[in-house]
């Protein structure tokens, strides 16, 4: 068979020439509009973006604004002042355990006035103490000895030097001091609910008495701003009614009163 090319060379290469600008032109069109695609794509978060920034920056003015209208705002932020309140709350600290040592000095304990403690509680809010004890040996006169001991009640104190330890904390507590001050820690107190104790189920026990006291105490007692030395009751003295109802100086001599005892 005989073939016989009609077309000649040159029209060839640019049948071939035409093809290829059309496939450079597709593929030319295909990445603009990607491209297109892309740029939409990134002015649209652009877009969110900004949006987001304008509305975070809404609210910070928004909370901004209402921090600044809270009332003496400008005295919580400081450093000094942040630091001047944990001093004060500090400071505002109880120390509740000193009533251990009142309840003992108060107890008796080794004589025949001497109370065995069955529960308090302390309401800080109103200063008061409330005890709830019983008699071990003379009754109803022990109670009323543990009355006379909580109203004659001492604490012996003295200012504290700064940056050291609370008395009470140290290894070896003073409980005397040459610029020692004392001060009666109790008043308003009420001897009540005296009933007498049963052994068993009917037999009562006529040398043993439950009761309570309760009584306003002075907020020196758990202040921690002072360094407590001791707590003294009347047990240590006289506590009769001809005692306790005349003034102490008739029983003491100024060498006692500077002992403290």
């Amino acid at each position: 068979m005989i073939q016989i090319n009609l077309i000649p060379d040159v029209k060839l290469e640019l049948i071939k020439s035409q093809r290829h600008r059309n496939t450079v032109v597709s593929i030319s069109i295909i990445v603009i509009i990607a491209s297109l695609v892309a740029l939409a794509l990134l002015a649209l978060t652009l877009l969110n973006y900004k949006a987001r920034i304008a509305s975070v920056t809404k609210n910070i003015k928004t909370e901004d604004e209402t921090f600044r209208n809270i009332r003496d705002i400008e005295k919580t932020v400081t450093v000094s002042n942040q630091l001047n309140y944990i001093q004060s709350s500090h400071e505002g600290k109880l120390i509740s355990s000193r009533i251990f040592d009142l309840l003992a000095e108060a107890s008796a304990k080794g004589t025949e006035n001497s109370v065995a403690i069955n529960s308090f509680d302390i309401d800080s809010t109103q200063n008061r103490i409330s005890i709830v004890a019983r008699t071990e040996q003379r009754g109803f006169d022990a109670a009323e000895v543990f009355r006379k001991n909580i109203e004659g009640m001492k604490m012996y104190y003295v200012e504290p030097e700064k940056d050291t330890v609370a008395n009470e904390f140290t290894d070896s507590p003073r409980t005397k001091h040459k610029k020692e001050k004392s001060v009666n820690i109790a008043s308003d107190v009420t001897l009540s609910e005296m009933v007498l104790a049963r052994d068993g189920d009917t037999e009562v026990n006529k040398e043993s008495v439950s009761f309570r006291i309760d009584f306003q105490y002075d907020p020196i007692l758990f202040n921690q701003t002072v360094d407590m030395l001791r707590l003294r009751g009347l047990d240590r003295g006289n506590v009769t009614d001809s005692y306790t109802r005349l003034p102490t100086s008739l029983f003491t001599t100024p060498g006692d009163e500077k002992d403290g005892v």
